[in-house]
This record gives structure tokens, C-alpha cells and sequence, in this order.
């Protein structure tokens, strides 16, 4: 909801918002009605301000590497059901984005094909038939007025 609130202070006042990134497993697609839903207005611009820079994000996808675009892999194919969403200040300050898959595991992995699935009380019987946490890069630039006197990248300084 907290979400909400700061899109809808940036709707009504006419001015863009808080910087707002949106990020987590939404279990769909980039191009799911449910994700599209959350990015909000289709921009024909980013560099062009519009009514709608307010209440939109971006979703990152699109700008992963070629090859890098997923989040898991299920049957043997990558997906992308964890995103990342950044308002139009970020996106313009965006210098990578990046899906770090190097060491991901399947979610059907495991050493011993014919196991069941572990139960809640029961771990599983090897680190393989786990997955590895997913972890994305967001890399940003600094314009120079970005922040407050004294402020650095990681803080006060």
C-alpha cells in the first residue's frame, strides 16, 4: 500500500515523486497483464516528460544482456517472473542493469531423480535440489544536484 500512497502524492501534485523501485518475484512474465498493470501508462518517450511520468515505472527487463533474461530456469528454460520496476527518474539514471544467472539451479534439479519433493519438515536431500537465490546488478549514475550536501552514494559522509 505504501506504494500507493507515494504514487498517488506524486499524481495529484503534478510533479514527479519519490524515486521508487518496485522489485520482487511476481510469478509472470514482462509482458503479463498483471505486470503491465504495475508499470502503469505506456510511455511513447522516456525523454519527453508527461501527465504520466507520476504514476509510471519501467520495467528493467528489456534491458537485461541477451542470454541473461530470466530469473529461474523450469524444465530447462530460462524465465523472467522477478522484476525489477524503477520510476522515470532512475530509468534515466539507469547505466546497467543485469541478472546475475551464473550459478542459478533448476527448480526441478535434483541428484536423485526419482525423490520426492521435500516436505516442509524434511530438508532436502542435497543443495541441488534447491535453487539458488536469483540476485540482479542496478548500477546508477549520479548527476551532479542528485543529492544533498555532504550525502555520498552510501551515505553521509
Amino acid at each position: 500500500m505504501q506504494l500507493n500512497k507515494v504514487m498517488t502524492a506524486s499524481a495529484t501534485s503534478g510533479e514527479p515523486g519519490t524515486p521508487t523501485v518496485v522489485c520482487g518475484d511476481l510469478n509472470d512474465g514482462p509482458d503479463a497483464v498483471t505486470t503491465t498493470l504495475l508499470a502503469g501508462p505506456d510511455d511513447g518517450d522516456i525523454d519527453r516528460p508527461d501527465k504520466g511520468d507520476p504514476v509510471r515505472l519501467y520495467n528493467l527487463a528489456p534491458l537485461l544482456p541477451p542470454g541473461r533474461a530470466y530469473s529461474r530456469i523450469y524444465q530447462g528454460r530460462g524465465e523472467l517472473i522477478d522484476h525489477i520496476l524503477v520510476s522515470r527518474d532512475l530509468r534515466l539514471r539507469l547505466a546497467s542493469v543485469d541478472s546475475l544467472v551464473d550459478d542459478i539451479g533448476s527448480i526441478t534439479a535434483s541428484t536423485e531423480p526419482d525423490a520426492p519433493p521435500p516436505s516442509p519438515t524434511t530438508p532436502p536431500s542435497s543443495p541441488a535440489s534447491t535453487p539458488k537465490q536469483h540476485r540482479s546488478s542496478l548500477r546508477l549514475t549520479e548527476p551532479a544536484g542528485i543529492l544533498p550536501a555532504g550525502v555520498g552514494a552510501n551515505g553521509p559522509a
